[in-house]
């Protein structure tokens, strides 16, 4: 499946723009701009509509957002597993240091 970006990069070409496709599922631009740069996560029920306007598999579509919803990552595996859908990629471990730079 389609990561969220890619998805609405698909649908709003179907649609024909970024505002149609906005339009279309009710939603404002924004929200999908949240989307795209990761500050909101696509709610399963939108993944599905967005799919369906892409002519991608809305089950599946939905189901992937419902497992990157899971903030536990042995626990969005486990449901990935049970969904059959792919599991999400282990999530970057940081050494807590930030570096300032000049």
């Amino acid at each position: 499946m389609e990561s969220g970006n890619t998805l609405i990069e698909a649908a709003a070409r179907v649609a024909g723009s970024r505002y149609k496709l906005a339009m279309k599922l009710g939603e404002s631009q924004s929200f999908l701009s949240h989307i795209e740069h990761g500050k909101k996560r696509m709610p399963p029920s939108l993944a599905a509509r967005m799919a369906a306007i892409a002519g991608v598999d809305a089950r599946r579509a939905a189901m992937e957002a419902l497992v990157s919803q899971e903030k536990d990552h042995e626990k969005a595996v486990a449901l990935a597993n049970a969904l059959g859908v792919p599991a999400p990629p282990e999530p970057e471990i940081s050494n807590g240091l930030t570096v300032q730079l000049a």
